[in-house]
Formats: structure tokens, sequence, C-alpha cells
């Protein structure tokens, strides 16, 4: 059963604003999550409140929550690297 991506007003201008190909790149890496949210190579990020994951996408981080009860990914973040991890 897929699960059902939500992107967050946030994520979805970080992820308008980026060069076409990193764009392309990310959207299809969302594509990929409504198959198999905990896919390979992705990683539960630790600190968190709720329980958040991320998966790369080469300088970029997708930053999301899964809620298995709902078969839902919240994506709430598409940032470089060095941005992705602050506070």
């Amino acid at each position: 059963m897929r699960y059902r991506v939500e992107v967050d007003h946030r994520a979805a201008k970080q992820i308008e604003s980026l060069q076409p190909t990193v764009r392309e790149r990310i959207i299809e890496q969302l594509e990929h999550l409504q198959a198999d949210p905990r896919l390979e190579g992705c990683s539960k990020l630790k600190g968190q409140r709720e329980p958040a994951w991320r998966i790369r996408v080469g300088d970029y981080r997708i930053l999301y929550r899964i809620h298995d009860d709902l078969r839902l990914v919240r994506v709430y973040g598409a940032l470089r690297r060095d941005e992705a991890y602050r506070a």
C-alpha cells in the first residue's frame, strides 16, 4: 500500500527555488517515498521531539516525518546540507 506524500508550504518554496536539475532529482525521490518512506540510505534524525527522517539527494537533504497510521509522509524541508540541521 502506498503512502501519501504531503509537502508543506515552506518545503514547496524551497524546492521551487532550486535549479531545475536538482529540483527534478528531489521530486523523483519524493515519488520513491510514496512506495517506501524508509528507503535505503535514509536516516532517522536524533534530537527531534517527533521522530524525523532525512534522505540525501546530492548536497541537499529532504527532511520528513512518517505517519504510519495515516499512511502519510509529511515533507517539511529540502535544504542544502549545511542549512538542514540548524536548530
